[in-house]
């Protein structure tokens, strides 16, 4: 199998690397709930300089959405949302103010559900 992070062997039960490294570079076992992460996003770079660790997957996603610049909407994505306003886009094909707005507050919320928060 390909597996996207290295695998290896220790006393007979397989453990991801980054977290083998991770444990015996503080001295202890990692718990569940922590997160080694890669810094660079390889998952095969596995070099101490590279990991992070973190308390949890909560503190790990807060940090990587942090900073990151919004991926604007697809094409596919703005045709959804004009569909559910299409009832209020005038004949001319331009959009009232009222409608600009809905769609600014579908946008909105769209996204605030992506990040896991509130706007």
């Amino acid at each position: 199998m390909n597996y996207r992070y290295e695998i290896i062997r220790v006393n007979g039960k397989q453990i991801f690397a980054h977290r083998y490294i991770m444990a015996n570079h503080i001295g202890r076992k990692l718990k569940k709930k922590e997160v080694v992460h890669h810094r660079n996003g390889d998952p095969k770079d596995n070099r101490l300089s590279n990991l992070q660790l973190f308390t949890s997957h909560g503190e790990h996603i807060s940090r990587e959405l942090t900073g990151r610049k919004r991926k604007p909407f697809s094409k596919e994505h703005r045709a959804n949302i004009s569909k559910s306003l299409i009832g209020t886009a005038r004949a001319t094909g331009k959009r009232s103010k009222e409608s600009r707005e809905r769609m600014r507050a579908a946008q909105l919320k769209y996204w605030s559900r992506k990040r896991g928060g509130s706007v």
